[in-house]
């Protein structure tokens, strides 16, 4: 997180509310459920909470596959309500990803147009 926040970045790119992040889970499988991800999930989340607090302003999930709720069950509770109001999930790439950031800020595989 420090390292972004220090980052030059396409004026595109940067968003006066906070960072979006973006988590693809294509390839997501039961195989990778267990507590120790869910633990890492929960220290990421408790670290961003402590020392960037405020810095999200959104976190995409896309290309979620149906084992994401059982995944999405084991982290929620380490997870603040602010934070997990700024949670989108989709099984695919939402229009609304496009339409917030703009195509020129999104890989082609996300739906934008830069390469």
């Amino acid at each position: 997180c420090e390292t972004l926040l220090h980052m030059d970045r396409p004026p595109c790119t940067v968003d006066g509310r906070g960072q979006v992040v973006i988590m693809d889970c294509a390839g997501l499988s039961v195989k990778h459920l267990s507590p120790t991800l869910a633990k890492a999930f929960g220290r990421l989340s408790s670290n961003d909470e402590r020392h960037y607090p405020d810095t999200v302003a959104h976190i995409f999930v896309v290309n979620a596959p149906y084992v994401f709720k059982a995944l999405s069950i084991l982290i929620t509770p380490f997870m603040d309500k602010d934070t997990l109001s700024k949670v989108h999930v989709s099984s695919g790439i939402p229009h609304e990803l496009v339409d917030f950031l703009g195509a020129d800020c999104l890989p082609v595989e996300l739906g934008g147009s830069r390469r």
